[in-house]
């Protein structure tokens, strides 16, 4: 069984304005994971208020707790060998036109 296999029964503590990305630290530390750096593109989920029903997780599986937290647009990448959680973007779905439009102009910047 992996680490992601294990079930995991977890209550995030209220006591302060968690973000996506607080609850998913808080729930890899056990684990010995860390959550990625924050991208112009997962940073729509990782800073989105962490919604009170998430506050309470399981028992269930630590991958699909990290699934449930990211919901059905994001899809949970595990790089085992840095130790290290992401998620991107499912095909089929669009980050809001500002993100786009930042990233490329950021882009734009970075060929000049």
């Amino acid at each position: 069984m992996t680490r992601f296999e294990q079930i995991i029964d977890v209550h995030i503590p209220t006591s302060q304005q968690s973000s996506v990305s607080d609850a998913m630290r808080y729930i890899l530390q056990p684990s010995g994971y860390s959550l990625c750096k924050t991208t112009s593109s997962n940073q729509v989920l990782y800073n989105q208020k962490l919604p009170v029903v998430h506050h309470q997780l399981g028992p269930m599986r630590l991958k699909q707790a990290l699934q449930v937290l990211a919901g059905v647009a994001w899809q949970l990448e595990i790089d085992a060998v840095q130790r290290i959680i992401c998620h991107s973007l499912r095909e089929g779905y669009q980050l809001p036109t500002e993100i786009l439009t930042n990233s490329t102009l950021s882009a734009d910047r970075m060929l000049q």
